[in-house]
């Protein structure tokens, strides 16, 4: 017969059953922030609905790039694929397609908006919807002092989530749970979910255990009871309402997708952006350069290496004399505080050109000097009497 022992007794002392005391307390009411402050634009860049319903595009391409060491695990690719089976219209499908890890070596010192510049490529034809995701850890690229938040970008690129790996320091309690959970809250914000004002505020779902809230909660009693202890891993009827809402609502038909890039067309004009990058193309979208594009990427990504932290922003070659009422167009079409002050500058150099043409070649500066410019003079009236000087040195018509 086995021998039999008496049960052995562990004496407790008080500062031992401090710490387990603390841990009780602390996921008891435990609460992650799950996404950004900012979750949503003031501009509704985020409306467009390209990745939700099959028109135009009947199919979603979600591009993820990682840093080395930061991958998606395949539980959280088979998550995050049946989370958009189940809650998008794509009947072209979906694709996941996961790029080579970036090399850490590449990545260290680098912001993520310029691994994004250096690694996006997007689809290659010009009719699938399209998600970028970017898996980093913030102590790696040296960045942050602590980890940042999970985010979805909203503008100007309404298409990107960013998930920081170190992002939160401690992860006792089912680390594989809390990482899908944080892949499909921001998947939602993606999707367009947080933003109805009958069930959200703060850019996030007010219902009790909807996956949309603005934290990740955990259950301790759960815990203890060896049951999954995240309370909201899944939708509230509400959400999933807007969702069915969102898969047959009609896209705006000034924003797409292009390559990669988010598209928003206008009166003559069309913006290409990316995170932290602007470009302006003046004229039919047909006549875009995508060498000229490709070039003042690679331009902006060399800024942002080298320590610019502004948004960049470009333009296509274009005539003043041909484009001047696009540009009052652009003025009163597009309202965010970056494009507005890129148009002044822009005009800046409408009347820079037009002084140089009175003196170079006079028969060009009334184009410039248009009537077309004076709406948007009615808005930058500090440029109205250079405006009026250099008009009245118009030869005679």
């Amino acid at each position: 017969m086995p021998s039999r022992r008496s049960p052995r007794r562990f004496p407790f002392r008080a500062s031992a059953l401090a710490p387990c005391a603390l841990l009780v307390l602390l996921f008891a009411g435990c609460a992650t922030k799950s996404a950004t402050d900012k979750p949503y634009s003031t501009h509704g860049w985020e409306d467009h609905r390209l990745a939700n319903s099959p028109a135009p595009y009947q199919r979603l391409l979600v591009e993820i790039d990682s840093v080395a060491g930061c991958e998606p695990t395949p539980a959280e690719l088979a998550a995050l694929r049946a989370f958009l089976a189940t809650h998008i219209d794509k009947p072209a499908g979906i694709e996941l397609r996961v790029d080579p890890p970036i090399p850490r070596a590449e990545a260290a010192g680098r912001s993520v908006e310029a691994l994004t510049l250096a690694h996006l490529s997007g689809p290659a034809d010009d009719h699938t919807a399209f998600i970028y995701i970017l898996f980093f850890r913030s102590s790696r690229l040296g960045l942050f002092p602590r980890p940042k938040n999970p985010y979805f970008t909203n503008y100007p690129f309404p298409s990107a989530i960013y998930i920081d790996r170190a992002y939160p320091r401690f992860k006792l309690i089912y680390p594989a749970a809390l990482q899908e959970t944080i892949l499909l809250h921001e998947a939602g914000l993606a999707l367009g979910l947080a933003r109805n004002p009958e069930h959200s505020a703060r850019g996030h779902c007010i219902r009790e255990g909807c996956l949309m809230r603005e934290t990740v909660a955990f259950n301790v009693r759960r815990f203890y009871n060896f049951r999954p202890s995240i309370e909201n891993t899944t939708l509230c009827t509400d959400c999933r309402a807007d969702l069915a809402r969102f898969r047959t609502t009609e896209p705006s038909a000034t924003e797409r997708h292009w390559r990669g890039y988010h598209r928003r067309d206008g009166t003559g004009y069309t913006v290409l952006t990316l995170p932290r990058f602007f470009y302006v193309h003046f004229g039919a979208f047909a006549d875009l350069d995508p060498d000229h594009l490709a070039r003042k990427r690679r331009d902006s990504l060399a800024a942002q290496l080298s320590g610019d932290t502004q948004t960049d922003l470009h333009t296509s070659s274009f005539s003043p004399a041909d484009h001047t009422a696009t540009f009052a167009h652009f003025w009163r079409e597009q309202t965010t505080d970056d494009l507005h002050s890129f148009v002044e500058s822009l005009l800046v150099r409408f009347l820079d050109l037009a002084e140089e043409r009175l003196t170079a070649d006079p028969a060009e500066a009334p184009a410039i000097l248009s009537d077309d410019l004076l709406p948007l003079l009615v808005d930058l009236p500090s440029h109205l009497p250079r405006f009026d000087a250099l008009r009245a040195k118009l030869p005679p018509p």
